[in-house]
């Protein structure tokens, strides 16, 4: 069967192929319409619709996997990566202040604090808070367990505590001041970023 449209109303007809070339009456409106001889021919229902031919050889493409922007160092560092590095960072910039501020304490007038100076006596059990803090940091890095999170925290407010004591001792000063301020606020946010650490490890341990 070849479908065309009716020259008079428009509408669709089915004519046999036979009649290709010939007049075929409209079923609709009774005019006698043209079959054209490259219509398009109805398939028998019965039968399949025939498979598309295969593309020849060279109109194949090779296939191009889709680009993938590169990766933000946001992206690539992970919160137990994030939160070691800052648990190592802290102590080394408190190391660096507290060499600085007991080489000033050397001249302090007072006498020395059981035989050590007052800025050594300052500086020694910051700098051993500060060791603590940083050892725990880089075993953080290394076994990713958390015990060595914990540890991280716990020498972040050992500085702080260190800090407090130690100077209120050698100076007779309570430190209410900025830097004190400044190293609370390092322990405080090791407790901020704890939460997406501890996630990490759970979940390369397996636990839900």
């Amino acid at each position: 069967m070849i479908l065309h449209p009716c020259a008079a109303c428009g509408r669709p007809m089915e004519s046999p192929e036979s009649l290709a070339g010939q007049l075929n009456a409209c079923p609709a409106c009774g005019t006698l319409v043209p079959v054209p001889q490259g219509g398009q021919p109805i398939p028998n229902p019965g039968q399949p619709p025939p498979a598309p031919s295969p593309a020849p050889w060279g109109a194949l493409q090779p296939y191009v996997p889709p680009r993938v922007p590169p990766r933000s160092l946001a992206d690539k560092t992970s919160p137990i990566t994030d939160f070691g590095a800052f648990a190592i960072g802290l102590p080394v910039l408190m190391s660096v202040l507290t060499l600085l501020f007991a080489v000033f304490m050397d001249d302090h007038p007072r006498p020395p604090i059981m035989g050590v100076s007052r800025g050594w006596f300052l500086g020694v059990p910051i700098l051993g808070a500060s060791a603590l803090s940083a050892v725990a940091g880089v075993l953080l890095l290394v076994t990713k367990r958390m015990w060595a999170l914990v540890a991280c925290i716990v020498g972040g407010f050992l500085i702080v505590l260190a800090y407090l004591v130690v100077f209120t001792l050698a100076t007779g000063i309570i430190p209410l001041n900025l830097l004190t301020l400044a190293l609370a606020a390092g322990p405080v946010l090791l407790v901020l970023r704890a939460p997406k650490a501890i996630a990490e490890i759970r979940f390369r341990r397996g636990a839900p």
